[in-house]
């Protein structure tokens, strides 16, 4: 099945700006956020390079006619502009759409181990910055419904996970992260609603102790008078 690399090509050819890829992993669906932030000028750069501007727009109008879905919001900023497309997509296409693809990496694969378990995988070597000198700074975030069994990120944020890809170690920057279908995340707002309830019954359990034993050393104190 072949489909149009839409975000994955946008990351690559956007040299020069910082990229931050929002993946959550819900039921079935998958909710993507991609922000492209940089200084107002680079962008006006760009747009006198022929070669450039011809490329990147022809990237804007696949991303904003090939996703049907897909919501485009510009945000300025003194001299800094952003550009965020959010969507959402189906599984089967994650690799498609995402880092995860060929086009960031040599390998990426998204398959399943048992019947409910989902790995995500990449090789190990993140080539864009190779291949586009002026790329600055990428990150991509993952957040999962579903109990993250292994996972190699940079950094954990409840049930975030972080992988921050850097000149440094895109020689071996693979993205890996195991999820189970079957166990979900309990979510942080109920743990919190259990703890209260428990802190309230052992108030109201230690109150009636406590007021037990103030009755029976009443009744006792009467019984001596």
């Amino acid at each position: 099945m072949k489909k149009i690399l839409i975000l994955s090509l946008l990351i690559i050819l956007l040299t020069g700006c910082n990229v931050t890829y929002n993946i959550e992993l819900t039921d079935d669906i998958v909710n993507d956020k991609i922000e492209i932030s940089g200084s107002r000028d680079m962008f006006v750069e760009y747009s006198k390079n022929e070669n450039k501007t011809n490329y990147i727009s022809d990237i804007l109008f696949r991303i904003e006619n090939n996703r049907n879905n897909l919501t485009k919001q510009k945000f300025i900023n003194g001299d800094t502009l952003k550009y965020v497309y959010s969507g959402n997509i189906e599984y089967n296409d994650i690799l498609f759409l995402t880092p995860f693809s060929r086009w960031c990496y040599d390998e990426a694969s998204m398959f399943l181990e048992d019947e409910n378990k989902v790995i995500f995988t990449t090789s190990d070597k993140f080539l864009c910055y190779d291949l586009y000198s002026e790329l600055e700074n990428v990150k991509v975030n993952i957040t999962s419904k579903y109990d993250v069994i292994e996972n190699n990120a940079d950094e954990i944020q409840g049930n975030t996970y972080t992988w921050i890809i850097n000149r440094d170690n895109k020689d071996n920057k693979k993205i890996y992260i195991k999820i189970d279908k079957n166990s979900k995340v309990k979510n942080v707002k109920t743990e919190k609603n259990d703890i209260l309830i428990y802190l309230k019954y052992i108030i109201e359990l230690t109150i009636i102790i406590v007021a037990m034993v103030v009755i029976i050393k009443f009744i006792k104190k009467r019984q001596m008078d």
